[in-house]
């Protein structure tokens, strides 16, 4: 965490610490989301915050998660 919000760049800390698989190879990105795709505290988190906020750790039955919002689209925007 100290590292991310020292202005290491996120995407290097997770292909080299995340162990989701998945979203590691990409650098930390999840994509496009509703609300409703991810567990609840991760998607309170992960929708409260602001574009270029860190927020986090965000704990879940699955795992500790850091988050970098780095934008926000409406629905309205991806009709």
């Amino acid at each position: 965490m100290a590292q991310v919000r020292s202005g290491a760049d996120f995407a290097k800390l997770a292909r080299e610490n995340s162990q989701d698989y998945g979203s590691a190879m990409q650098g930390g990105d999840l994509g496009w989301a509703s609300k409703d795709r991810w567990v609840k505290p991760f998607a309170d988190a992960a929708f409260k915050a602001r574009v270029g906020e860190i927020v986090g750790p965000v704990r879940t039955q699955l795992a500790g998660t850091l988050l970098s919002n780095r934008q926000r689209q409406t629905r309205s925007e991806t009709s």
